[in-house]
């Protein structure tokens, strides 16, 4: 009998049993949803430019893109508490003293769309590339989060590293979920040559009625939804952003049901009920993953396929990390998400994507 050595890293992704050839089976079948994370695309964008900023050393934690981004708004807006890395709490302040819930939105996505610029005037440009970062700075208040970094080629990538929401596109689904409240996801389905339509959950009258898809829409691979839990940028009131939002937007799920009140589509309801989910890009502890979590609960009636893929960062899941017991954590945390529906896979959000990806690929050729 032959015994595979054990790895000699500390930290490795851990691959359950027959777990991505199930779910490649199922991704042919078309019965898996992808529920992706805002902070799996900003961290490709912004993570150079904070690190300059070295926010970490400031902080007593590990903290993510979002915390870190939390802090340079705060310290933009004189955010006068001491919890500063709290998206959340930094964009209730902001909420409260501008007396305008649309415009406390708009600065979050201005001040998103200031750091892109500073950030492409710091990397090394090509000699046009001023010209364009002067000429997007003119535009700034008309062009959307989205515009500005694909204007700018943002994230780029070193040669050899695959774009994880690329590899998300080609995997040929019908249906994709995000938190985020930028359309990165879209655009990269559409370098695919399929023609996504995009829809924003009705928790808020945000949207006008002629932007959202017919109601006889049904997703499929060629026209796949990208539905866009937390509000879409293009239209600032819809954005879950703030502590109250995520209050706000829980009580509006409970005050609804599963029928033509529901603030999520039926048929949509339908698809999460009895799909593989593979969430990525979130941490327990977040207000994105718990307010998701309970979504997901809601919706649930026994009928979603088990083996279901989650991805956290055993990393960043502890807020002072050296005083956690690695293993018992990680044991509560698999508990807590209920190991009969889920599968833990624990890991960078790139890596295990990745490792999806190429499972997929071989798959294909099988």
């Amino acid at each position: 009998m032959i015994r595979r050595r054990r790895s000699s890293q500390k930290e490795t992704v851990r691959k359950p049993d027959d777990s991505l050839d199930t779910l490649c089976e199922r991704i042919e079948k078309k019965q898996v949803i992808p529920i992706i994370s805002n902070s799996l695309r900003l961290k490709a964008i912004f993570q150079k430019k904070l690190e300059r900023e070295d926010i970490n050393s400031k902080l007593p934690f590990q903290s993510s893109i979002t915390e870190q981004l939390a802090v340079e708004w705060a310290k933009d807006i004189d955010y006068p508490l001491p919890d500063s890395y709290r998206l959340e709490g930094v964009a209730r302040y902001k909420r409260v003293t501008s007396l305008d819930l649309v415009k406390s939105k708009t600065d979050y996505l201005r001040f998103l769309k200031t750091i892109l610029l500073d950030l492409a005037d710091s990397d090394t440009l090509k000699p046009d590339d001023s010209v364009l970062t002067s000429e997007l700075e003119n535009q700034l208040h008309r062009l959307t989060v989205s515009d500005v970094t694909t204007e700018l080629d943002y994230p780029r990538y070193e040669a050899k590293k695959r774009d994880p929401l690329r590899q998300l596109a080609q995997l040929q689904l019908p249906i994709y979920i995000t938190t985020s409240h930028h359309d990165f996801l879209a655009r990269m389905i559409e370098a695919e040559g399929r023609s996504p339509q995009r829809q924003v959950c009705e928790w808020t009258k945000a949207v006008p009625i002629s932007e959202q898809p017919p109601p006889k829409f049904r997703p499929t691979a060629e026209n796949p939804l990208v539905y866009h839990l937390f509000g879409l940028e293009k239209y600032p009131a819809s954005l879950v952003l703030s502590e109250d939002d995520h209050l706000d937007f829980l009580y509006k799920m409970a005050q609804t049901n599963k029928t033509t009140d529901s603030i999520i589509p039926l048929y949509l309801a339908e698809k999460l009920a009895e799909s593989s989910l593979m969430l990525l890009g979130y941490r327990l502890y977040d207000w994105d993953f718990r307010t998701l979590f309970r979504l997901l609960n809601a919706i649930e009636d026994g009928r979603r396929m088990n083996s279901l893929m989650i991805q956290l960062d055993p990393k960043t899941e502890a807020t002072i990390p050296s005083q956690i017991n690695g293993p018992a954590a990680r044991n509560y945390l698999a508990e807590y998400l209920d190991p009969k529906r889920y599968r833990m896979m624990w890991g960078e959000s790139d890596t295990i994507i990745n490792q999806i990806w190429e499972a997929w690929q071989t798959w294909k050729t099988q």
